[in-house]
């Protein structure tokens, strides 16, 4: 069964207090983790969509760091001031390869994520230098476990392109540049509203809709010519008017 592997990932995650570690709550941790992982994974896939990068980002897993025996230590780093030194590990370990894999384009994600969740550019970024690594290393361990080359790591990164389009923020698609992998932003504007949540259409004086009140005036006074005898049409219609909302302002 294929694996989901931002799910993998939530759920490394989840017992840590990353936001403790940098001046966060737990519900804006959260919305930080929940759009910096679906990103930084779509920058990964871009990466490993060359041969060139595919070889990269493999021998960069295949470095001791990012062998996976940090993720064992994540509940107690997260938590824990005696695992100080284990963060600040992963800091350290976070800048030059937040530097290579986003290059020049760091600043812009950043200023996306920011927008998107509410937390300040800074501590954005401070999160981006922490998790970075650390999905780095749960991939590394992957690829220690399932004995994976450069061709089968970019083979499960694309595995991963439909849950990692249902999760990024919005504009981040076009921001890393992964249109030309069939990876686009949402667009709201082809939301369909659910008719139950249509609101009914108001017209005005000039509005599309003002034939409605002529042709109640039409079929009522042809009711009354039939049934009505000689009832006087031109005041029904006066009053339909008047109804219809359709007089002249004073």
């Amino acid at each position: 069964m294929p694996i989901n592997v931002l799910d993998e990932l939530e759920r490394h995650f989840a017992g840590g207090r990353l936001g403790k570690q940098i001046g966060l709550d737990d519900g804006q941790a959260k919305s930080g983790m929940n759009a910096i992982l679906p990103s930084i994974l779509g920058t990964l896939i871009k990466k490993t969509s060359t041969q060139q990068g595919a070889d990269s980002l493999n021998h960069i897993l295949g470095q001791d760091d990012f062998s996976g025996s940090l993720l064992n230590k994540l509940p107690s780093m997260f938590g824990d001031e005696t695992a100080a030194g284990d963060l600040s590990m992963v800091s350290d370990l976070g800048m030059p390869v937040l530097a290579s894999l986003f290059g020049d384009n760091i600043a812009s994600v950043v200023g996306v994520l920011s927008k998107y969740t509410g937390v300040g550019p800074d501590k954005t970024k401070s999160m981006m230098v922490i998790l970075t690594p650390l999905v780095l290393c749960y991939l590394g361990s992957k690829k220690r476990l399932d004995d994976l080359d450069a061709g089968g790591m970019a083979s499960l990164l694309m595995s991963q392109k439909d849950a990692v389009a249902s999760s990024l923020p919005p504009e981040m698609a076009a921001t890393l540049g992964l249109g030309e992998l069939g990876i686009a932003d949402f667009d709201s504007a082809e939301i369909e509203i659910p008719t139950s949540r249509r609101q009914p259409v108001v017209s005005s004086g000039n509005g599309t809709v003002w034939w409605l009140p002529v042709l109640v005036v039409v079929a009522l006074t042809a009711w009354f010519i039939v049934f009505g005898g000689s009832t006087d049409s031109s005041e029904i219609g006066v009053e339909v008017a008047i109804d219809g909302g359709n007089s002249s302002p004073n």
